[in-house]
């Protein structure tokens, strides 16, 4: 009987099963006709070819043999599951370490936008809660009509309003462009390294 040398090591410990062994291999797959099915259409055609060749030079219970190739095909489809998990997971690591050493590159750059953005939201801050009190306290002081009073504040509220926004654009601008030259820079290198390992 031929079962052909690649697959002695796979089916070594399967020609001695018994039924009961069989049967457990089954329940703990959770094998059923449905699931073989799809399992199957996963499943690579040469690998599922060879293994049914082998199989009909076996001579053994046709349930047996039925159930032991169901096991066979749960085990290499989890297989190159796994395979396929572990890639992407190689890859999303390489991406993620190469991400964490670009931001390493530009700590600097991250710093001094981070001090622009708490500048801008202490300035705002001072402004509504210090500045445009000395402002109004000082036009009472000067006896300033308040209709007049409430005029210039107001203009003055739209106006560094209005100046406090445009910066806070500029500095959203700069932040985005910065991680968009980080992602850029990470992909780059992943791709890279993928043609390297290509070749």
């Amino acid at each position: 009987m031929n079962t052909g040398s690649g697959f002695v090591g796979i089916f070594s410990n399967g020609f001695n099963l018994t039924a009961k062994e069989i049967n457990k291999i089954s329940r703990n797959n959770s094998i059923n006709e449905k699931m073989i099915g799809e399992k199957k259409m996963n499943t690579d055609r040469n690998f599922i070819d060879v293994l049914d060749d082998c199989f009909n030079e076996m001579q053994i219970d046709a349930r047996q043999k039925d159930s032991l190739k169901k096991a066979i095909l749960i085990s290499h489809n989890n297989s190159l599951a796994n395979s396929e998990t572990r890639e992407r997971l190689g890859i999303l690591f390489e991406y993620e370490k190469n991400y964490l050493s670009l931001i390493k590159e530009y700590k600097e750059e991250i710093k001094f936008i981070e001090s622009m953005q708490e500048d801008l939201r202490k300035e705002r801050a001072r402004f509504f809660s210090d500045t445009l009190k000395e402002v109004s306290l000082t036009m009472v002081e000067s006896q300033i009509p308040s209709e007049v009073a409430s005029c210039w504040i107001r203009e003055l509220v739209n106006s560094y309003t209005k100046s406090l926004d445009v910066s806070s654009i500029i500095i959203e601008e700069h932040t985005f462009d910065t991680i968009g030259d980080i992602r850029n820079k990470a992909k780059m290198t992943i791709n890279y390294e993928q043609k390297s390992e290509e070749k």
